[in-house]
């Protein structure tokens, strides 16, 4: 059956009942469609938008840190760090700070909250700010099953250090490197094969 407009061409229903509705249907949805005026998605982030939003959340991370005990163990240090990279590089602190004042609300108005959702268990920053309840390091989930760079588009460069460190800094990152015995500043796209990477950004 081929529909072109006003009516049903080709094979009909038998019932002369059926096919009068179908037809009254498909000119309906039609009628609807030309109506529909055309517009475009820009798929910009519209979240509201916070001042300071990268310095409260590390802030508040770091609190909690505190407050949970955890900001002396090596492992949580470093797990923060590198978490926070990638969502203040993402864009992504303004989205924890909505969540973390809508759980907050929750928390002290007694409404029930999950545990959990999803792979949000896997972000070590959801539980300092007690979105989630768990502790994705205690249960060894790792934070690019929440949050991964790569499927998110960014240009990033992959190196390995002297000592067998693995890294995974952004193109325009800052670094220093050893070049014929020379230190060179450079961006991370520019490390040249056979440069010693000698410094690197802190917070990674």
């Amino acid at each position: 059956m081929v529909w072109n407009g006003k009516e049903i061409k080709g094979k009909r229903p038998e019932s002369p009942k059926m096919a009068q509705d179908l037809d009254s249907i498909l000119y309906t949805n039609s009628q609807l469609l030309e109506r529909i005026q055309s517009y475009k998605i820009d798929g910009k982030n519209k979240l509201p938008r916070f001042e300071n939003e990268v310095q409260t959340l590390k802030k508040l991370c770091a609190t909690s840190m505190v407050e949970k005990g955890l900001n002396k163990n090596k492992e949580y240090v470093e797990r923060l760090k590198y978490e926070l990279r990638i969502i203040t590089s993402a864009g992504f602190s303004s989205y924890f700070l909505i969540l973390h004042d809508v759980y907050q609300y929750a928390k002290q108005n007694d409404i029930p909250r999950g545990v959990s959702r999803g792979s949000a268990g896997a972000c070590l920053v959801a539980y300092l700010l007690d979105i989630t309840m768990i502790d994705p390091i205690e249960f060894r989930f790792p934070f690019a099953r929440f949050l991964n760079l790569e499927r998110l588009g960014m240009d990033l460069v992959n190196i390995k250090t002297d000592n067998g460190k693995k890294l995974m800094l952004f193109q325009d990152d800052p670094v220093v490197v050893m070049r014929n015995g020379e230190k060179v500043s450079c961006l991370a796209k520019q490390i040249a094969s056979g440069d010693d990477l000698v410094e690197y950004p802190k917070e990674f």
